[in-house]
């Protein structure tokens, strides 16, 4: 059911999802709400069973028995200047009828167990007791190591030791520091909440009279150890060992967490951070093929006034990517791209096979050649690289799975489609996040 344009401060809107489709349901009420789905249908919010409503719908308290209102939390959606609260109300009927279903998908189980946003607390390393200065590098330290994960909220959530005390995170970084003369040693230590087990361990020392970067040196080895354990595999490898400069490293990543966001304004902030980074370190491979793919992505995703200059503007970029090494998976992955945006598919997945045999542990080569295989309509080989690519790290950025999830429905599964974008439950993927991805 369309929505007319009456305006939206005497409006409250919310959706009710069906299988095959949706509905939509407004009331005329005199507060200003949020208008949930922007340019999207109703569907892309409410799945099958569900409802989902701002915080100005009257009597959103009082829902009939049966149902589970569950918050979202603030969401920054189309068309709103500021976030807005959203909730989700399913019937627990519709919930027992697809738990039993569940069980009868042909996607592993195990699977799901990587679609979510992993939770890291820090706490406070321990330092010999009456050593101010080792506790003065210690507090430095970790603060160094929080503001740079914080910057990075698309692919994890970073809290401190005495941040969201009843949070029982995924994982915990602990750690000691010792001092012999002007050096000081530190080890930390990865926990995992689920085993007990430590998933990662490292020993860094340093001169305190030589090294004048030394809290923003670990904290970078630190991040980056976390995100190969962690998130991003092989690829955080290829990211570290590009660059020697921390400052050209940490606005890469800021860059890489903008560019996951698909939005006008991420995207153009992704840009600055990637050329920030290169003016750091005018050879940072990673970040000369990021800026190669945001062009490619502005034809992607319809945002390129002159797609052919975009294309262009990719390909001068490849040049300079090469001349410095052409035999990197980054670099040929871009060159497939620009493949098959000028319209030779075979070249295109030729050069993306040679890509993910030079890099087959890193989730994100694995998943751009599933990306490839979407957009030259072979869709089962979607996901069967999406689906590879998530097993290749515990937790897999948001948008390898909703790919995999619009893969499937268009060969027509919108039943495992639904398991996959249902993982949000395990706090991984928005609803409006895998509408927009493609």
């Amino acid at each position: 059911m369309g929505m007319n344009r009456q305006p939206m401060e005497e409006r409250c809107f919310g959706w009710i999802g069906e299988r095959g489709g949706g509905v939509s349901w407004e009331n005329e009420v005199e507060q200003r709400v949020g208008h949930l789905a922007g340019e999207h249908p109703a569907q892309a919010l409410a799945a099958a069973g569900e409802i989902w409503f701002s915080d100005q719908v009257p009597g959103r308290e009082t829902f009939p028995e049966g149902f589970t209102v569950h918050n979202v939390g603030a969401k920054q959606l189309k068309n709103i200047g500021g976030k807005i609260s959203v909730y989700r109300a399913s019937h627990r009927e519709y919930n027992k009828l697809l738990s039993r279903e569940v069980r009868r998908g042909t996607l592993p189980a195990r699977l799901f167990q990587h679609l979510r946003k992993p939770v890291v607390r820090l706490q406070r390393l321990k330092v010999p007791a009456g050593n101010d200065d080792l506790a003065f590098i210690s507090v430095a330290l970790v603060d160094e190591i929080h503001l740079v994960l914080s910057r990075l909220s698309g692919s994890l959530e970073v809290l401190h030791e005495e941040d969201a005390p009843d949070t029982r995170p995924d994982y915990t970084l602990v750690g000691t520091i010792q001092q012999a003369g002007p050096k000081i040693r530190l080890v930390c230590r990865l926990d995992a909440r689920s085993s007990g087990r430590a998933v990662w361990a490292e020993r860094f020392e340093s001169d305190l009279t030589q090294s004048f970067n030394l809290q923003d040196r670990i904290a970078s080895e630190i991040v980056s150890a976390l995100q190969i354990s962690l998130t991003e595999g092989e690829q955080a490898q290829l990211w570290k060992r590009g660059t020697s400069n921390g400052r050209a490293w940490e606005s890469f990543q800021r860059g890489h967490d903008f560019e996951r966001r698909y939005t006008r304004q991420s995207h153009a902030r992704a840009k600055a951070y990637y050329e920030e980074a290169l003016a750091q370190d005018a050879e940072y491979l990673s970040a000369i093929v990021a800026v190669g793919f945001c062009h490619l992505d502005e034809v992607r995703l319809g945002w390129s006034a002159d797609e052919a200059a975009s294309v262009n503007a990719a390909a001068s970029i490849f040049e300079r990517a090469k001349a410095i090494s052409m035999n990197h998976p980054d670099v040929l992955a871009l060159l497939a791209y620009i493949n098959f945006f000028r319209g030779d598919h075979v070249e295109a997945l030729e050069t993306m096979t040679r890509a993910v045999a030079l890099a087959p542990q890193s989730p994100e080569i694995v998943a751009y050649r599933g990306a490839l295989l979407d957009l030259v309509g072979d869709f089962r080989g979607a996901v069967w690289s999406y689906t590879h690519a998530l097993t290749l790290a515990p937790h897999s950025p948001a948008w390898m799975a909703s790919n995999l999830g619009l893969s499937l429905l268009a060969l027509g599964d919108s039943f495992e489609a639904e398991r996959v974008y249902r993982a949000d439950d395990l706090g991984t993927l928005s609803a409006d996040e895998g509408a927009r991805i493609r």
